[in-house]
């Protein structure tokens, strides 16, 4: 018999409570409000995916015949009450989102940040207001593209320190490209 390590389900009403008040920080909770929310939860180690789906995959699950590998797309992670987005929550965020927090890099900075690395304070053109030290953000490219997540290392206007890493790059576009090379 095939064990089954994923379970697909909905969200309890204490992960609800943790995730609106999320998606509230990130500026989607109104465009969260109409999405099919599932959480995917992996029983080896215990984490838990948050996936927006559709209303007809979500009623597939109610079938016990089925046991899908995946359903929807993965938005990000809830884990210690903290919603931590994805690269596509990252960028449903920076195309939907509202007063989220972001810093928005210049070309140099794109290319240097679609290879894995930290950001310069000069190359940071603008970021969002009341940006605090360790907060996550979303990397946007000049045309306010989502290209990672990054986590600041200064607030407010050291972000701007020239010669400095001021934005550690936590997850990029290009990780897509580098796996691909291992392959």
């Amino acid at each position: 018999m095939n064990k089954i390590y994923t379970v697909f389900r909905p969200a309890n009403k204490r992960e609800l409570t943790q995730l609106r008040r999320s998606f509230d920080l990130w500026g989607i909770f109104e465009f969260m409000e109409s999405q099919v929310v599932l959480m995917m939860v992996d029983r080896t180690n215990r984490s838990r995916h948050v996936l927006i789906t559709t209303v007809p995959s979500k009623d597939t699950l109610n079938q016990s015949a089925v046991h899908p590998k995946h359903v929807g797309l993965e938005i990000g992670e809830l884990h210690n009450k903290k919603f931590t987005p994805s690269l596509h929550g990252a960028e449903i965020i920076a195309k939907f989102g509202r007063n989220f927090p972001y810093i928005l890099v210049n070309e140099i900075a794109e290319g240097l940040v679609l290879y894995g690395r930290d950001i310069l304070g000069d190359s940071v053109l603008e970021v969002s207001k009341g940006l605090g030290q360790n907060e996550k953000v979303i990397i946007l490219n000049q045309n306010r593209e989502s290209i990672g997540l990054g986590q600041t290392r200064f607030s407010g206007e050291n972000i701007f320190r020239k010669g400095e890493v001021t934005v550690y790059t936590l997850l990029d576009l290009g990780m897509y490209l580098r796996d691909q090379d291992k392959r």
